[in-house]
């Protein structure tokens, strides 16, 4: 089972959209100005959905969820738990970066396997799309 995160919602839109079926909405995007940004990664999975009046919500399906969330902006007391999933596989292509810009990726060969995301750096662009322990 993949680890959990329990990540405090602050009120108004978060800026992140999610999709999904059979409750298993999963955040698909997070926008660059989003609130969330960096906290919340592609794939993560919905788990819980907590609000300031101690309602607890689980088992909602992405129409469910945003609706939730809609209702809820004023809220900033609700808290959202997610499942850190990672994709089977993904491909990330470093492309258009600026000359002697960087990627802010460390990479290390970890435990004599495959190399291993490690860290990456405050201003990394790849975050949206990079998390620590991905297998290079």
């Amino acid at each position: 089972m993949a680890p959990n995160c329990t990540v405090p919602l602050p009120s108004g839109s978060l800026m992140v959209a999610f999709k999904g079926d059979d409750n298993k909405a999963k955040v698909s995007d997070v926008k660059a100005g989003s609130p969330m940004y960096g906290k919340f990664k592609v794939g993560y999975t919905f788990l819980e959905l907590r609000l300031g009046d101690g309602t607890i919500m689980t088992g909602l399906d992405t129409g469910e969820l945003v609706s939730a969330l809609s209702e809820s902006s004023n809220d900033n007391q609700r808290v959202m738990k997610l499942e850190m999933s990672l994709p089977a596989e993904s491909t990330i292509i470093l492309f258009g970066l600026q000359k002697n810009r960087r990627h802010g990726l460390i990479i290390e060969d970890r435990f004599d396997k495959r190399a291993i995301l490690t860290r990456t750096t405050a201003d990394c662009p790849l975050k949206r799309e990079v998390r620590v322990g991905m297998v290079v």
